[in-house]
């Protein structure tokens, strides 16, 4: 349409300018003045069929624009009639369908070269790197490789070392042991020496079973609790008398009787550790006073309770609660002999 336009506006100058060329030359040269009016009339005739001839010219080729123009109007119409036609037709819908899909067809192909194109330019780029990564996988694996090899000779070397550890440790131990126990035994020895250096002080008596003995006096002694008695004995480097058989009970019994014209309660080492039913009576040095034995007057009872001998007729072991008063028998420990 455009294209168009444009052929005719062509045409139209073409006619103008051919019109104009046509028109005659006035050549003045000879009357300066202008003032030869038949000179002037041929002009003025002049011009007029000049603008005549331009005027129907442009008539024309105006009456020619308005009808290519009911053309093209004319064919445009018929066009977009077809159109429609072709498109609410069977025939025009398949033909419709078919060009969209051989424009799909075209985009697809062109889609699928550039795929092409990028796939071998990415194929090519792949294939230049695949040596370099196998390089560096290579590399990777020797490092792994090595650190492996090193992890296992660590935990070998800290296997040695451990076990080394282990012995030095164990040495250690056993020469720390043995040093306690010879620490203990040198404590235990002082202990006794400062005891029995102690003891040289005290009043003793030797009894009958070759032990001996030291024993209040109910004459000027108060009644003591049995543990402040206890104490009474350790200040002597004493401690409460303790029966191993009734030789030991039958000795003390009588020293005691001896030493007073009445019959009293005499405090000695043993005592229950036990609660409630529980019987669990120990001498001073931790060994057990059997429940059945010979030394008690009635067979050990399970009352929590300190143990006491009477130096009358009974002559045996018997309870008493740990906060009564009685008097007391001290004995030299046995490492003083």
């Amino acid at each position: 349409m455009g294209r168009l336009f444009l052929l005719l506006f062509g045409i139209f100058a073409f006619l103008h300018f051919s019109g104009a060329a046509a028109m005659p030359d006035i050549d003045d040269s000879d009357n300066p003045e202008c003032k030869d009016t038949e000179k002037i009339a041929e002009i003025a005739v002049g011009v007029k069929e000049f603008n005549d001839n331009g005027k129907k010219a442009f008539e024309a080729v105006h009456g020619q624009l308005t009808l290519v123009q009911s053309l093209l109007y004319l064919v445009v119409d018929k066009q977009e009639t077809l159109e429609k036609r072709v498109e609410c037709s069977p025939v025009g819908a398949n033909v419709s369908n078919e060009l969209q899909l051989l424009r799909q067809v075209s985009i697809l192909t062109r889609e699928k070269t550039d795929l092409a194109e990028r796939a071998q330019e990415s194929n090519k780029c792949c294939s230049e790197q695949v040596p370099q990564k196998d390089v560096e996988i290579k590399q990777l694996k020797e490092k792994v490789a090595k650190v492996t090899q090193e992890k296992t000779e660590s935990e070998e070397h800290y296997e040695e070392e451990l076990e080394k550890v282990k012995l030095a440790l164990e040495k250690w131990e056993n020469a720390t042991s043995d040093e306690l126990k010879k620490l203990a035994e040198e404590k235990h020895r002082a202990e006794i020496e400062a005891l029995c250096k102690l003891s040289r002080t005290a009043e003793l008596t030797k009894l009958s079973n070759g032990k001996k003995y030291a024993f209040s006096y109910p004459e000027h002694d108060w009644e003591l609790t049995p543990a402040d008695a206890a104490t009474k004995c350790a200040e002597k480097g004493l401690h409460l008398a303790t029966f191993r058989d009734e030789a030991d009970l039958n000795a003390v019994v009588t020293a005691a009787a001896d030493r007073t014209t009445y019959a009293w309660r005499w405090w000695v080492s043993a005592k229950n550790h036990g609660s409630g039913e529980n019987y669990d009576v120990r001498w001073h040095d931790g060994s057990v006073l059997e429940r059945k034995s010979p030394l008690w007057r009635f067979e050990g009872g399970t009352k929590e309770g300190c143990v006491y001998f009477h130096s009358g007729n009974d002559r045996r072991l018997n309870w008493s609660e740990c906060r009564d008063h009685n008097y007391y028998v001290c004995e030299l420990p046995t490492e003083c002999y």
